[in-house]
């Protein structure tokens, strides 16, 4: 293609023309606005480089989607529920032998911290969401975070298992012993979770439930305690006549 300028003549090759012309307008339209939420933290890859860049603070930025992707972690603070209306209860064997079924909720957020998301969390677990199934019913069907699904809910029900069974039958009619063993959990939870990513902020027992012929020796056992007890009330009572 030939270009009059003034006297001169100037010759432009139009096929290179195009491709430069292509080449703007496909880096244009290749132009994506990313929004990071309140309740999220924004990861950018460079997939020709393979730099991960974070954006923890809530905006919106432009960046180019023919080599960058975008993905979005959720950061708020998240429930973990094992009950027994999903059959997610956790089963648990006391000191003593006995089988007790425990509701307990673990409540846990992503540690905020730049350099562990960037060394840990993202390479040990992705950025995808996985759609989690509940029960036959469709209860606790949920979306989680890839770290949720591969770090959370086995090492909670592993811990939670292993230390109230320190607990014995009888102990586990104490509140203050299952206190004292939800603060163990999280401390061991913590422990193991934090390098991973994950702080777990709090452990909460709820009902638990013995297998019934357990309740029964149980209520067995207070009956007959409490017999003995007034026995020795009234032989008490008996001296203190004479």
């Amino acid at each position: 293609m030939r270009v009059r300028a003034g006297r001169t003549n100037i010759s432009i090759p139009i096929l290179p023309a195009l491709a430069i012309f292509a080449s703007v307008l496909g880096v244009f339209l290749a132009m994506r606005l990313g929004r990071v939420d309140a309740s999220a933290i924004g990861i950018r890859v460079n997939n020709l480089t393979g730099n991960i860049t974070l954006r923890l603070e809530p905006g919106s930025f432009f960046y180019n989607s023919l080599y960058e992707d975008y993905y979005q972690i959720d950061k708020t603070q998240k429930t973990l529920q094992m009950r027994s209306d999903t059959s997610e209860d956790v089963r648990i064997k006391t000191r003593d032998g006995a089988d007790v079924r425990l509701d307990v909720e673990v409540n846990y957020r992503l540690l905020l911290e730049e350099p562990t998301i960037l060394q840990r969390v993202i390479p040990e677990s992705g950025v995808d969401k996985i759609f989690a199934r509940g029960d036959h019913r469709g209860a606790g069907n949920q979306v989680l975070e890839a770290y949720q699904h591969k770090w959370i809910r086995d090492y909670s029900r592993s811990i939670v298992r292993y230390v109230f069974g320190q607990l014995s039958t009888e102990e586990f009619y104490e509140s203050s012993k299952r206190t004292e063993k939800a603060r163990e959990s999280e401390k061991e939870l913590n422990r193991l979770l934090h390098p991973h990513g994950i702080d777990v902020t709090k452990v909460v027992p709820d009902k638990f439930r013995f297998y019934e012929e357990y309740e029964l020796k149980i209520r067995e056992k207070k009956e007959a305690n409490q017999e003995a007890e007034k026995q020795q009330d009234l032989a008490r009572a008996a001296v203190e006549d004479q």
